[in-house]
């Protein structure tokens, strides 16, 4: 039997379901108001039915949970979940948990699930593209990909609610996020051809650039002033080949971090991939691949390999050198004591470079971020009509899907240039109807 309790009008009832395994009573509640304007006879009856039927739906299990559980409750539900299947990468949990504490709880969380509807959650994220918003100060409202990144965690932890019946329904809709403001100019991601040839020509070049005047103060305290000048320094063989191997193979970073010589199979020139670097925690850790795509097996160019193979011989010499101070395993990529690189060395070595080439040449190329070499290494094999099974196993995709916008942007300039090559060979020439 449902039990009622009254306070300024409102009738909650809560319905017992027994107790867990540890012997905490389980019960369901919901509120009930009716109209004033009743009379007590009347409100008494309608107070009565309502808490037949409420129990009737517990008892059936026609009611999703959600009308007695916040979205704060379900996160812990859904980190402790998470945390035991070891279904999400620590590293993409830390990310969930980031934006949950800075944007969703703080105007979400109080709220029971039932009471996140399309309405107000399409409020929620218009209000993270106000000025205002933002929590570091700045002016304006969150970009939209930010405001999508908090979308996509929302949909993810709600979508767990429909799946532990919570909710019956997602109430996250995907085309709330397209409909916010204008999309931002796309940005250049990954070199052009023309643009990847001269990058890797530049890596072999002694490069001299410009340091800018500055000011400096000399061991006894006194200040002085340093002009404009030219510095030539040569990349260190281990960066030329992080780099050149990045662009061949479309490797992510934490895979090339990864590399142990032992991956390299010299006489068929191949790399395997069974491994992946990461940064959680502020700690840097290595594991298997996210999926089993993840792990396989790379063909690169004969040049590359032999040059691995120098690198791998000069290697052995330089931890003899090094003798007690050598601190590593057999990793590739590695600091000067021969531990792991570090996660964050390839992406702010690739934008000196850049920078560096750019002071010194008119012929700009772009300052893509070093994930920018993967989408290089994809656009690359498109643009040559590389069918998509081939490219999905070269670069680890699980799922065409991920590959269909790169192959189709890249299809689509050799479209272009189809029609024009067509218009150059039949210029001249009369065509008959």
């Amino acid at each position: 039997m449902a039990s009622v309790k009254e306070r300024n009008g409102h009738y909650t009832v809560t319905v017992s379901l027994g107790y867990d395994i540890s012997g905490k009573k389980l019960t369901r509640s919901k509120t009930f108001t009716p109209d004033p304007k009743l009379t007590p006879a009347k409100i008494r009856k309608a107070v009565n039915a309502f808490a037949d039927e409420f129990e009737r739906q517990v008892l059936n299990n026609e009611i999703p949970q959600g009308d007695s559980t916040t979205l704060k409750e379900l996160v812990e539900k859904w980190f402790d979940y998470q945390t035991t299947t070891g279904k999400l990468q620590p590293r993409t949990i830390e990310g969930y948990k980031q934006e949950l504490e800075a944007k969703i709880l703080p105007a979400l969380g109080h709220k029971y699930l039932t009471e996140l509807r399309p309405a107000n959650l399409t409020e929620f994220f218009l209000a993270l593209s106000k000025d205002g918003v933002r929590k570091d100060g700045k002016a304006g409202g969150y970009s939209k990909s930010s405001i999508k990144k908090v979308q996509n965690v929302l949909s993810s932890i709600l979508q767990f609610a429909v799946d532990q019946e919570y909710l019956s329904k997602n109430p996250v809709q995907n085309k709330t996020v397209r409909n916010i403001g204008d999309a931002p100019p796309p940005k250049c991601m990954f070199f052009s051809n023309d643009e990847a040839v001269i990058f890797l020509t530049y890596l072999d070049e002694r490069q001299t650039y410009i340091i800018k005047g500055h000011r400096r103060v000399d061991d006894t305290g006194k200040e002085y002033a340093v002009e404009d000048h030219e510095r030539t320094t040569e990349l260190p063989e281990q960066i030329k080949i992080l780099l050149i191997l990045a662009i061949y193979t479309g490797m992510r970073k934490g895979e090339l971090l990864a590399l142990e010589w032992s991956d390299f199979d010299y006489e068929n020139n191949t790399v395997t991939v069974s491994k992946s670097c990461s940064y959680v925690n502020h700690q840097q850790i290595t594991k298997c691949p996210k999926t089993k795509a993840g792990n396989r097996v790379i063909t690169i160019p004969a040049f590359l390999t032999e040059r691995i193979r120098k690198m791998e011989t000069e290697r052995k010499t330089y931890i003899k050198a090094l003798g007690d101070r050598w601190e590593g395993a057999d990793w590739l990529f590695i600091q000067e004591n021969g531990k792991q690189m570090c996660y964050f060395t390839p992406g702010q070595t690739l934008k000196k470079i850049i920078n560096r080439y750019n002071s010194a040449h008119e012929d700009q190329i772009p300052l893509i971020p070093f994930h920018g070499l993967r989408h290089t290494s994809a656009t690359l094999m498109a643009a040559s009509m590389v069918d998509l099974r081939t490219m999905m196993e070269r670069l680890g995709h699980a799922h065409f899907s991920t590959l269909m916008n790169i192959y189709v942007h890249a299809t689509k300039e050799n479209e272009i240039k189809a029609a024009h090559a067509l218009e150059e060979a039949l210029r001249g020439k009369k065509i008959k109807a």
